[in-house]
């Protein structure tokens, strides 16, 4: 599908099941337990707080907070959601285009659909 971008995830789930918001990172004293995990599978992620940043074009911008994957531990891996996880998008596009027999079509960057009526 091309070169991904990922995505900043707004909420994570600490070890005692409590659903976190990424603007509760940085926080003192942290009002969550780690390790933390994804809301809907169990990749640990990390919490990633704001941080100025400096644009290609050389525009200061401010990146929000947010959880990310945590790096796998397996050399030459990248990290990604565990299967059936509803944040695992790129396996759920593809998922769709073979189950639709003909009537979506995946393409490197879109999921298009040949349904006359919706377009």
């Amino acid at each position: 599908m091309g070169e991904r971008q990922p995505f900043k995830m707004r909420q994570a789930r600490d070890a005692t099941g409590l659903v976190v918001s990424a603007r509760q990172i940085g926080q003192k004293p942290e009002p969550f337990t780690r390790p933390l995990r994804c809301p809907y599978c169990e990749h640990e992620v990390t919490a990633q707080p704001e941080q100025p940043r400096v644009s290609t074009k050389g525009k200061a911008f401010t990146r929000g907070a947010h959880f990310a994957l945590a790096k796998e531990k397996e050399k030459g891996r990248t990290a990604e959601h565990l299967a059936g996880c509803a944040l695992r998008t790129d396996h759920t596009l593809h998922a769709i285009a073979r189950r639709s027999q003909g009537l979506a079509e995946l393409g490197p960057r879109y999921l298009q659909t040949l349904w006359p009526c919706l377009r």
